[in-house]
């Protein structure tokens, strides 16, 4: 996007373009905020012209200074706004669901919608995310034991399941969901929060949900959560211990009232061996 209105639709050769050209453009966005965005998308393009495509010499934006910026609180919904999505959400759709895996696996939502049932092992309660949260750009496995409410939804989806890879299936155009933009919006608006919050929200809530749980260090929700932080080998599957299993259960049932929590079924089943 800041490249689109950088150039203006314009054919410009990018050996051409200074760091004066670069602070001319950034002077005209209407904000500091606007202006550090837009920066940090430029650079990164910039930064991958030389040192990827060997294109360029030097990154033109790297000299360029960011502008000081008040960072707008970010609003972390409440336990009682996760219960009204929960009522609202569209029994004859995936809404419910995909609010549930968000939850109990603390995923972004790009994570989840690239979940595959392979992803998933019921023998052993496990969900692996993948995360291109690195460096490099790769991408992490992040492993997460499966409490009882999500054993329950993932189990209901795999009986129900259209088909054997996607997760979350896109009947309309046959393949994985590459994104759900308006789904929070519209959810939200039907359960009366205003304003919305979007998905990333959601981690937010859930990592402060196990902070306030002293038992579980600050080390295990880093875990769960994929941070860089983290070692990465701390989160591959032979690294898991009782610690990551006994946060995950922490929040099992959370938003479901006594009479309504789902219990997990009786089979230990894996994906595999039901195949």
């Amino acid at each position: 996007m800041a490249f689109g209105r950088f150039l203006g639709g314009d054919d410009f050769p990018i050996s051409k373009i200074t760091p004066e050209v670069i602070a001319k453009y950034l002077g005209t966005r209407p904000s500091n905020n606007n202006y550090n965005v837009h920066r940090k998308e430029l650079s990164s393009l910039f930064s991958y012209a030389e040192n990827v495509l060997e294109s360029i010499d030097r990154n033109p934006v790297k000299k360029i200074e960011k502008l000081p910026h008040t960072v707008a609180r970010k609003r972390v919904p409440q336990e009682q706004d996760i219960i009204k999505l929960l009522l609202a959400a569209d029994p004859e759709t995936d809404e419910k669901d995909l609010l549930i895996v968000m939850l109990h696996t603390l995923a972004r939502i790009d994570e989840v919608l690239r979940l595959t049932w392979e992803d998933i092992n019921f023998d052993k309660r496990l969900l692996t995310k993948w995360t291109r949260k690195t460096h490099g750009g790769s991408y992490k496995a992040v492993t997460v034991t499966i409490n009882d409410e999500l054993y329950f939804t993932l189990w209901k989806m795999w009986q129900n399941r259209k088909q054997d890879t996607w997760v979350f299936f896109n009947e309309k155009t046959n393949d994985r969901f590459n994104h759900r933009p308006k789904f929070m919006k519209g959810l939200c608006k039907r359960a009366g929060i205003n304003p919305y919050f979007g998905f990333h929200t959601l981690r937010h809530l859930m990592a402060s949900l196990l902070a306030d749980n002293p038992k579980i260090s600050t080390k295990t929700i880093q875990n769960i959560l994929g941070h860089s932080e983290a070692r990465t080998t701390e989160i591959y599957l032979h690294k898991l211990d009782g610690a990551i299993e006994d946060a995950m259960d922490s929040i099992s049932g959370r938003f479901e009232s006594k009479n309504e929590k789902p219990q997990p079924e009786a089979t230990t089943k894996n994906i595999k061996s039901s195949q």
